[in-house]
C-alpha cells in the first residue's frame, strides 16, 4: 500500500507541487530569498519603560517611498521588505517629542536594529539622533559580508567583475576550475559548484557551457557567466547597488546548495536625474611581460582592453502628460569590452610550395587552405612541410544591457522591472587556417511586487525568465595567403555545415608545433533556459516575524551536439601527393536533446525578539529536487548493488529513485550583552554580541545528471580503410553516419555515465558561533568559529572490466579483472589485450569536513576612509573534492589513505580592501583645485600554499579510474633550492620513490604544500568638480602593482627512469592556473574556464588608465 502511494505520488509529483505552492502562496505566507532588508528596534521613555502605539515611518531618500509601523506592547516595530538604500526614520507618538534618524543604511537581506528613546515633549518638537547600531548584526546567527555600492564604485576591480569583491568574505577561496567542474571558488570548505548566485531574489544560476562537458551548467549549478568568466552578465558593476555573501548557518529561507548564497541587487532610479560615462584602457606597452616569456626570452605580445559605457537613471517624466517623480523611475546601463588577450608564438607545419603546385586537383584547394610558409623546415619536418610561424592575440567582447523600471503605488507597493542582455564571444586560433569560436549570450527578465497590505503583512512576489546560449563552432580563417575551399567541396550535400564538422589532417604536428589541420562546421551548443517563481509575504504579530515559504524552479537544457562529424586524415607524404587519404572517420553524435529540471524548496521560520536584547531564528525547510527529466534520458544500471549482476534499466528509466523527506532544521541566536554589568566576566563582555547557528543545508545532487546525455547509445563512430572508398572528396552514400547502438547487441561496446539509482541528496551541517562589536560609531570588529560537515557527497566511481591478455600485459596478473557484468558490458571473448566498456558511477561516497577561524574588521566611510579586511585560518578535509573526477581504482583501495587536505584547502586566506579620500589641508580656493580631490584605493591578498601531490605514470590495476602517489624516500628534501626554477624552488625526484604494483603510494593526498602567494593592486584617482552635479574622475589602476611573481604548484608525474615531469618546477603564473588553462607554454585554443587570466590574481603586472563622467 505504501509502494502504491509513493508511485501515485511520484508521478503526480508536479501537479501536487503546484497545488503545494498555490496554496502557499494563495495563504500569502511565501518568502525565499528576496533581495530586501527589514528595519526592527524597540522604543523606550526616558525611564527605560516601553512605548506601544508608536508609530515609525521609513522614508526611502532617493525615491520618497515610506512605510510605516506601530509599536507592540514591548515596545517592538518591524518595518520588513524594504527594498535596499538609504533611509529616513521617523517615530512620533503623542506626549513625546518626536524623533528622526536621517540616515540609516538598508542592506540586502540585512536585518538593521534601531532602538529609540523618546524624551516627554510636544510632538511638534523633532530632535535627531545618531547611532551605531546599524554596523552589527544584532539580529542574525549567520555568518555574511554586504558590500555596498560606494565601497565598489572607488576599488580598483579587475575586468570590472565582482570577484575580488567576493574574496573580500573570510571563508572564501579561490580554487582552481577545470573544463568539468568551472566552478571560481569555495566557501567554508564547500565544491566549487555548491554556490548559488540571485540577483534581485532569483536564480542567476543557470549559465550555458561551450564545451561538451557540460553537465554542470546544464543542471543548473553554475551562474551565467561571460565567456571570460566575468559578472558582468549578471548585473554591469555601475547597475549593482550592493550584494550580500551569506556563508554559513543561514536562516531556512535561504538554501537550494550547501556553499555561499551570493545575492545581488540591481540599482534603481531616484528624483534626480543621475549618470555617468566611462572608458577603461590598458596597452601592452603599460605591462609587465609574463615571468615565463622572459625566461625564454620571448616578447610581450599585443594586448589592448577597451571597457566603456554608461549609465543614465531617473524619473520617468513626459513633458505636459506625466511626471512620475515620487512615482516612477528607470535606470539604463550599458557596457561594452573590446579585448585583445596576449597568446603565443603560434609555430606550425604547413604544405611547402612545391607540395601545393604538384597536388592533384581538388585535393589542391586542401593544401592551399593553409597559411603560405614564411620559414623554412626543421629537420624531422616531414618531405613536403615548411614552417609558418606567427604571433597571436585573442580577441574577445562582451557588450551588456541592463535596464530597471520601477512604479510606486502609493505609499504601499512597490513593482519593478529588469531586463538584461548580455552577448559575449571569444575567439582562438587553434591551427593555422582554424579558429575556434566560442559565444555566450546571456538574457534575464524579472519582475517583482513588493505589498505593505497591512504595516504588518507585506506580500513579496518574483517571477524570472532566463536564458543562456552556448555556442563552439570552427570557422576557417583565411591569412597570409590562405584560401578556403568552398564549402560544396568539403560538405556533403547531405551534411550542411550547421549540423555538420568536417576534419581536414594533412600534416602532423609534434610537441609545440602545430599540424596542419583545418575543421570546419558545426561543434556544439548548449541553450539553458530558466523559469524561477518567488513569493513572499511577512507577517509580524507580537514578537513573533512568521515566515512560510516557496520557490519553484525549472530548468530547460537543449544539447544540440553536432549530428555528424567526417575526417579526412592524410598521414603520409604519398596520401598527400596523390590526394588520397589514409582513412575517413565517420561519427554519429546524439540528436538535439531537450531535458527538464525541477527543484521545488520550502520552509517555514520565525524570528522570535524573545527580549529587547535576544532574538531567536529557527524554522525548517524542505527540498525536493527529482532526477532528470526528458524525452532521450541517459541509459541508468539496475543491480550497482551486486555490478556483476547489474542490467541496463529500460531505456526512459529515471537516474534514482526521488525522495520526498529531506527536511533541513534552522536554529539562529543573537544575543547582546549589556554595556554596563557589575561581574568581571559583564564588563569584559559588555556590549558584545554573540551569535550563533546551526542548520542542514541540501545540495541538488544533479551536477552530472545530464553527462551521460552523448554517451550509449549514441555517439558511435565507423572508419572506412577500404581503398575503393578512400578518395576526396568521398561518395556520398560512404559518407552515411553509423546507426546508434542496440540495447539488445550484447556485449556493449560504449561509454556510460550513470547514478546509483538508491542516491540521495548530499547535505551539509552548518554551524558557527560569533562575537561581534562596533567600536565607536564607524567601526566593527567580527570574530567567528564557524564549522562544517558534508556527508553523502557525490564522488564518480569506475568500473571496467579487462580479458586476462590485458591484464597480463599491463597489471602484471594472471587473470582478468572482472568488476561488472561482462555479459553485458564486455569485452567480448578474445586472445587478444581488450578492454570492456567504461562504467562511471556516481555515488554518496564521500564526506568532508571544515572548520575556521574567521575574522573580519569593517570601517563605514568616515574622514574619507572606509575599509574593510577579513582573515581565515582553516582546514578542509576530504578523500576527493570534486562530483566528477572519477576516484576509485579497480581493486586494493582504501578510502582511509585518500583522506587529507581538499584540493583547495588554502590554510591561511587575508584580504583588505580600503579607500580614501585625501585631505586638502587647506580651504584656500585655488590651492583646492589644484592640489584637491585625489583618493587612494587598493586591495591586498595574501595566502598560504596550495596542497599538492606527486603522482606515478606506470600503469597498473589500481591507477585505472584514480591516479596512484609514489612512495616518499624518508631523509630526502621534498624542494631542493634552485634559482633558475619558478619561486626559487623545485621538487626534489630524490624524494620520491616507485610503488610496488597494485597498491597506493605512501606520499599522503595533498600532503605537500606550494608557496604562499601575496598582491597588491591600487588605484590612484583624481576627481575634478565642475560644480555641483558634474565631475570628472581620472583613475590609473595598477594590478598586481608591484609585480609579485606568484606561481602555480607543479603538477607532476614520476617517470619510470625517476625523473619528473617538467623538472618538478611551476609550469606557469598562478593567474592563469586559477583561471582554469594550461602552462604558459599551452597554446589556449578555448576560453578560461574560470575567470579570465588577465583579470585573475596572480598574474602580471597590468596598468590600467580610466576617465569617469558624473552628472
Amino acid at each position: 500500500m505504501v509502494e502504491r502511494i509513493r508511485v501515485w505520488f511520484g508521478r503526480r509529483l508536479w501537479a501536487v507541487a503546484a497545488v503545494i505552492w498555490l496554496c502557499s502562496f494563495m495563504w500569502s505566507l511565501t518568502i525565499l530569498a528576496g533581495p530586501t532588508g527589514t528595519i526592527t528596534g524597540v522604543v523606550r521613555d526616558s525611564g527605560g519603560a516601553f512605548i506601544s502605539g508608536a508609530e515609525v515611518s521609513a522614508t526611502n531618500l532617493a525615491t520618497n517611498f515610506t512605510r510605516t509601523a506601530m509599536t507592540n506592547a514591548s515596545g517592538r516595530y518591524v518595518i520588513a521588505e524594504l527594498l535596499p538604500g538609504d533611509y529616513r526614520l521617523e517615530v512620533k507618538r503623542d506626549g513625546f517629542q518626536t524623533a528622526v534618524e536621517t540616515r540609516v543604511v538598508v542592506n540586502v537581506e540585512a536585518i538593521v536594529a534601531k532602538d529609540f528613546t523618546l524624551v516627554a515633549g510636544a510632538i511638534s518638537e523633532t530632535i535627531t539622533v545618531e547611532s551605531d547600531s546599524d554596523l552589527v548584526n544584532r539580529e542574525s546567527g549567520a555568518v555574511g559580508t554586504v558590500i555596498e555600492r560606494k565601497f565598489v564604485e572607488n576599488l580598483p576591480l579587475n575586468g570590472r567583475s565582482f570577484q575580488a569583491l567576493i574574496e573580500l568574505t573570510p571563508g572564501v577561496v579561490l580554487a582552481r576550475p577545470s573544463i568539468f567542474s568551472t566552478g571560481q571558488f569555495s566557501i567554508n570548505g564547500q565544491r566549487t559548484n555548491a554556490n548559488y548566485f540571485m540577483v534581485d531574489g532569483v536564480s542567476a544560476n543557470f549559465g550555458a557551457a561551450v564545451t561538451a562537458q557540460s553537465f554542470q551548467q546544464g543542471a543548473g549549478t553554475q551562474p551565467a557567466l561571460t565567456i571570460l568568466g566575468t559578472t558582468s552578465s549578471l548585473v554591469p558593476a555601475d547597475a549593482m547597488q550592493e550584494f550580500r555573501v551569506q556563508t554559513s548557518s543561514f536562516a531556512a529561507e535561504y538554501g537550494r546548495t550547501p556553499g555561499g548564497q551570493i545575492s545581488i541587487s540591481t540599482r534603481s532610479g531616484s528624483n534626480d536625474f543621475t549618470g555617468s560615462l566611462f572608458h577603461y584602457f590598458r596597452n601592452e606597452k603599460l605591462d609587465a611581460n609574463d615571468w615565463f616569456n622572459n625566461r625564454n626570452g620571448l616578447p610581450r605580445l599585443p594586448l589592448r582592453l577597451n571597457q566603456f559605457g554608461g549609465t543614465f537613471g531617473g524619473p520617468i517624466r513626459i513633458p505636459g502628460l506625466y511626471d512620475g517623480r515620487n512615482r516612477s523611475f528607470f535606470f539604463a546601463t550599458y557596457e561594452g569590452l573590446r579585448l585583445l588577450v596576449p597568446g603565443t608564438v603560434f609555430v606550425a607545419r604547413v604544405p611547402s610550395l612545391a607540395a601545393r603546385q604538384a597536388a592533384p586537383e581538388p585535393f589542391r584547394a586542401v593544401l592551399n587552405a593553409f597559411p603560405r610558409p614564411n620559414a623554412p623546415a626543421e629537420p624531422g619536418d616531414p618531405a613536403d612541410a615548411a614552417r609558418y610561424i606567427t604571433g597571436i592575440s585573442d580577441p574577445s567582447e562582451i557588450d551588456t544591457v541592463n535596464l530597471r523600471f520601477d512604479q510606486k503605488f502609493g505609499q504601499s507597493a512597490n513593482l519593478f522591472f529588469t531586463f538584461l542582455n548580455s552577448p559575449s564571444g571569444s575567439r582562438f586560433r587553434s591551427f593555422p587556417s582554424q579558429e575556434n569560436a566560442f559565444e555566450r549570450n546571456n538574457r534575464s527578465l524579472t519582475g517583482g511586487l513588493t505589498w505593505a497590505i497591512r504595516p504588518n503583512l507585506v506580500l513579496d512576489t518574483r517571477l524570472n525568465f532566463g536564458r543562456s546560449r552556448g555556442n563552439f563552432d570552427f570557422r576557417g580563417v583565411e591569412r597570409d595567403g590562405a584560401v578556403l575551399p568552398p564549402d560544396s567541396l568539403v560538405f556533403p550535400s547531405f551534411a550542411p555545415r550547421a549540423t555538420t564538422a568536417v576534419s581536414l589532417q594533412t600534416i602532423p604536428g609534434v610537441s609545440g608545433v602545430s599540424a596542419a589541420n583545418l575543421t570546419q562546421g558545426r561543434t556544439l551548443g548548449q541553450l539553458q533556459r530558466q523559469f524561477n517563481l518567488v513569493s513572499s509575504v511577512t507577517y509580524v504579530v507580537g514578537n513573533h516575524e512568521i515566515k512560510v515559504g516557496a520557490d519553484y524552479r525549472l530548468l530547460r537544457p537543449i544539447q544540440d551536439t553536432r549530428s555528424l562529424s567526417i575526417s579526412y586524415v592524410f598521414g603520409t607524404v604519398a596520401s598527400r601527393a596523390n590526394g588520397v587519404p589514409t582513412s575517413i572517420s565517420i561519427q554519429a553524435f546524439a540528436p538535439v536533446t531537450g531535458f527538464r529540471i525541477h527543484n521545488f524548496s520550502s520552509f517555514v521560520q520565525d524570528t522570535w525578539r524573545v527580549r529587547p536584547r535576544l532574538t531567536l531564528t529557527f524554522g525548517l525547510r524542505h527540498d525536493l529536487n527529482p532526477p532528470l527529466a526528458g524525452e532521450r534520458l541517459p541509459f541508468s544500471i539496475d543491480g550497482l548493488e551486486n555490478p556483476l549482476t547489474a542490467r541496463l534499466a529500460p531505456a526512459g528509466t529515471r537516474q534514482w529513485r526521488t525522495r520526498y523527506t529531506d527536511f533541513a532544521p534552522r536554529l539562529g541566536v543573537a544575543y547582546q550583552f549589556a554595556e554596563q554589568s557589575g561581574s568581571a566576566l559583564g564588563r569584559f563582555f559588555g556590549g558584545w554580541i554573540l551569535r550563533g547557528g546551526y542548520g542542514i543545508f541540501y545540495d541538488l545532487g544533479t551536477g552530472t545528471a545530464l553527462r551521460g546525455f552523448n554517451s550509449f547509445p549514441y555517439n558511435t563512430l565507423r572508419t572506412i580503410t577500404n581503398p575503393a572508398q578512400l578518395r576526396f572528396p568521398a561518395n556520398e552514400a560512404d559518407l552515411q553516419p553509423p546507426p546508434f547502438l542496440d540495447p539488445n547487441n550484447l556485449p556493449i561496446n560504449a561509454s556510460f555515465f550513470v547514478f546509483d539509482r538508491n542516491l540521495r541528496l548530499p547535505y551539509t551541517h552548518h554551524w558557527n558561533a560569533t562575537l561581534e562589536r562596533a567600536i565607536g560609531r564607524h567601526n566593527a570588529i567580527t570574530i567567528s568559529y564557524v564549522g562544517a560537515a558534508a556527508r553523502r557527497l557525490l564522488r564518480a566511481e569506475q568500473l571496467r572490466n579487462y580479458n586476462e591478455a590485458f591484464a597480463r600485459q599491463n597489471f602484471g596478473l594472471d587473470r582478468p579483472v572482472i568488476v561488472i557484468n561482462p555479459a553485458v558490458f564486455g569485452p567480448a571473448p578474445s586472445a587478444s589485450p581488450a578492454a570492456g566498456s567504461p562504467v562511471s558511477v556516481t555515488r554518496n561516497a564521500t564526506a568532508s569536513n571544515y572548520n575556521a577561524l574567521q575574522m573580519q574588521y569593517r570601517r563605514r566611510l568616515s574622514r574619507g576612509l572606509q575599509a574593510l579586511a577579513s582573515y581565515t585560518w582553516s582546514k578542509s578535509i576530504d578523500d576527493v573534492s570534486d562530483e566528477v573526477l572519477q576516484g576509485i581504482p579497480l581493486e586494493g583501495y582504501n578510502q582511509r589513505l585518500e583522506r587529507g587536505p581538499s584540493d583547495f584547502d588554502i590554510r591561511h586566506t587575508f584580504t583588505a580592501a580600503a579607500t580614501y579620500d585625501l585631505p586638502t589641508l587647506t580651504q584656500q580656493p585655488f590651492v583646492k583645485a589644484l592640489i584637491g580631490g585625489w583618493s587612494i584605493n587598493g586591495i591586498f591578498r595574501a595566502r598560504s600554499g596550495a596542497p599538492l601531490n606527486v603522482i606515478s605514470q606506470s600503469f597498473d590495476v589500481f591507477n585505472i579510474g584514480t591516479t596512484r602517489r609514489v612512495d616518499r624516500v624518508p631523509g630526502q628534501p621534498v624542494f631542493i633550492s634552485d634559482r633558475n626554477a619558478p619561486g626559487g624552488r623545485r621538487l626534489n625526484p630524490a624524494a620520491f620513490a616507485e610503488p610496488a604494483r597494485n597498491r597506493q603510494g605512501t606520499l599522503g593526498r595533498n600532503s605537500l604544500r606550494w608557496l604562499a602567494a601575496t598582491q597588491w593592486d591600487l588605484s590612484v584617482r583624481r576627481t575634478f568638480n565642475f560644480g555641483e552635479r558634474l565631475r570628472l574622475q581620472f583613475a590609473t589602476d595598477f594590478f598586481n602593482a608591484f609585480n609579485q611573481a606568484n606561481f602555480t604548484p607543479p603538477s607532476p608525474t614520476r617517470l619510470p627512469n625517476g625523473t619528473l615531469v617538467g623538472n618538478g618546477e611551476a609550469s606557469s603564473m598562478l593567474g592563469r592556473a586559477l583561471a582554469g588553462v594550461g602552462g604558459t607554454a599551452t597554446r589556449q585554443t578555448s576560453p578560461s574556464n574560470g575567470f579570465n587570466q588577465l583579470f585573475q590574481f596572480g598574474s602580471p603586472r597590468s596598468i590600467q588608465f580610466s576617465l569617469r563622467l558624473l552628472f
